[in-house]
């Protein structure tokens, strides 16, 4: 199906939709395609959370993908 195709058929369903939480959800999901993605709001907790990790890594306290994965093998086996 060509692109101009898919468009007409996604109109015509969509106007025969009465579903208005499935039209809402479309909505959504439309405008996540192309919308600025914002950045999360963080409470105290969480950035405080933040901080403290940022903190271990310039510390190099932290574990490499490849030792994380190790560790997980170890525990998953016990």
């Amino acid at each position: 199906m060509t692109t101009s195709a898919l468009k007409i058929a996604l109109h015509e369903t969509i106007e025969n939709i009465n579903d208005a939480e499935l039209l809402q959800t479309l909505a959504e999901i439309s405008s996540h395609h192309y919308s600025i993605v914002q950045e999360p709001e963080l409470n105290e907790y969480e950035l405080n959370r933040l901080l403290e990790s940022k903190k271990q890594i310039a510390e190099g306290n932290y574990y490499t993908n490849e030792q994380a994965n190790e560790l997980m093998k170890k525990w998953l086996n016990k």
